[in-house]
């Protein structure tokens, strides 16, 4: 009996093992699907004042500006934080993460953005970044008016009819529009985050041996 049981752990043990494997060897586009998905689940959360992604950020209640906050506690739960998206509260702190990296790509260059990537916006005609979303669909689109235009989503924004500061929102908007034009985009390596440099087929083969050796020696 006891030994069935053992040969019962063994067995569930291998199986999590090889989940946790091929979960982990997840490309950069569904990391990229993940993220935006977590955002999307927070569409129409409003945020005045003290609000729960500042929470998680202070670890006690605050009405600071949330918009980079808003990207790291994103990528916290998808399990990229510090990794691919950095734990800031600026959103120039979090561009010069990203021009260290040489992962940032000024609107002028010929980068299409894509999604999972981080827009970076300049609100008051500054040449600083104030605020930061992700982009929700790849590419560049055209508005019936003929404005270049990109989907973000993103917190700390104003919602669908640009009422407020405080909601998280997804919208269709135009690169340039006043009091909100975009300064460039950064593309983050979401694949380094859950790759090892270990393989995959090693990880298995490695995790296959032990389990041999176990019941090699339970059984003898």
């Amino acid at each position: 009996m006891k030994k069935t049981i053992s040969f019962i752990i063994c067995v569930i043990l291998l199986i999590s093992n090889i989940i946790y494997v091929f979960a982990s060897s997840m490309t950069h586009e569904q990391i990229a699907d993940q993220i935006v998905e977590t955002a999307r689940a927070e569409i129409g959360y409003y945020g005045d004042g003290s609000n729960k992604f500042n929470e998680w950020y202070y670890g006690v209640p605050s009405g600071a500006a949330w918009c980079a906050v808003f990207l790291g506690w994103c990528a916290d739960r998808v399990g990229v934080l510090n990794t691919a998206v950095p734990k800031r509260t600026t959103c120039a702190g979090m561009m010069d993460w990203y021009n260290n990296r040489g992962e940032y790509h000024t609107v002028n260059s010929d980068y299409e953005p894509q999604k999972g990537d981080i827009v970076f916006f300049d609100t008051d005609g500054s040449g600083i970044s104030h605020h930061v979303e992700f982009v929700s669909e790849s590419g560049y689109y055209t508005d019936e008016n003929g404005n270049t235009c990109i989907y973000t989503i993103g917190g700390n924004a104003s919602d669908a009819n640009y009422n407020g500061q405080d909601h998280v929102t997804e919208r269709f908007r135009n690169i340039n529009r006043e009091n909100a034009v975009v300064m460039g985009y950064a593309h983050p390596q979401y694949e380094e985050q859950k790759n090892n440099s270990v393989s995959i087929f090693d990880k298995i083969i490695a995790f296959f041996e032990k389990i041999f050796n176990y019941l090699r020696n339970l059984f003898s």
